[in-house]
């Protein structure tokens, strides 16, 4: 713990894998399969349709990520990838309202499936990347201590957030639940954002001043 409260980058890492898997994991594994089965109704066939297509997101992800890492630094790649997770969240709540459309049906069922695709590819992609980091900054012999820990905050709000959201689609309309989630991922893409780029300025400022007193 003392490790991890001596890298703010690991800190914002793991607040950042918190809040995606506290709002991921319900929405794909909760919100989507009860907006299909529940509110639109569908049957088999297209049921193992959508499952089927929104599995290749993360097979997708896993292809690209590696380009995508040589490319972008995790500073600036995390926070980008969890706000197209936000907005594709609002993509879907949008299109799963009653009535919004025409053959609504059809939008919201495709809504669901491109949503998910998308959500299954960027959030494969930024788990590589944070895992990749991680390792890059832990030493070796504490590689499996610091994982841990970190990996028990972040899997722990998974049955948290699906918890909650079980709680909520009882209570309130499916699209409203994917709405309020996909204001908490754009608050994660946000905060890790702007605590990121805090972390460099800070960084940039201490080597400015270890130049100058070198240069004196």
């Amino acid at each position: 713990m003392s490790f991890l409260r001596q890298k703010p980058v690991l800190q914002i890492l793991t607040m950042g894998s918190v809040i995606i898997n506290f709002t991921i994991a319900p929405v794909s594994m909760i919100a989507f399969p009860y907006v299909l089965r529940q509110n639109l109704q569908v049957g088999d066939n297209l049921y193992g349709i959508a499952r089927s297509l929104m599995m290749t997101g993360p097979i997708i992800g896993s292809l690209l990520v590696s380009k995508f890492m040589k490319k972008y630094d995790f500073k600036k790649s995390i926070p980008a990838l969890y706000c197209i997770c936000g907005i594709s969240f609002i993509f879907a709540g949008i299109t799963v309202i009653p009535n919004m459309f025409p053959f609504g049906f059809w939008v919201a069922y495709i809504g669901v499936i491109i949503s998910s695709f998308i959500l299954g590819a960027l959030i494969t992609m930024a788990s590589v990347i944070s895992i990749t980091a991680r390792q890059k900054i832990i030493p070796g012999h504490m590689m499996g201590r610091i994982s841990a820990v970190m990996s028990t905050f972040i899997l722990s709000s998974i049955p948290l957030g699906q918890a909650i959201m079980g709680r909520m689609l009882d209570k309130i309309p499916a699209y409203f639940c994917i709405l309020i989630f996909s204001v908490l991922v754009l608050m994660a893409s946000l905060i890790s954002r702007l605590l990121f780029k805090k972390m460099i300025n800070q960084n940039n400022i201490l080597q400015q001043t270890q130049f100058e007193s070198v240069s004196s």
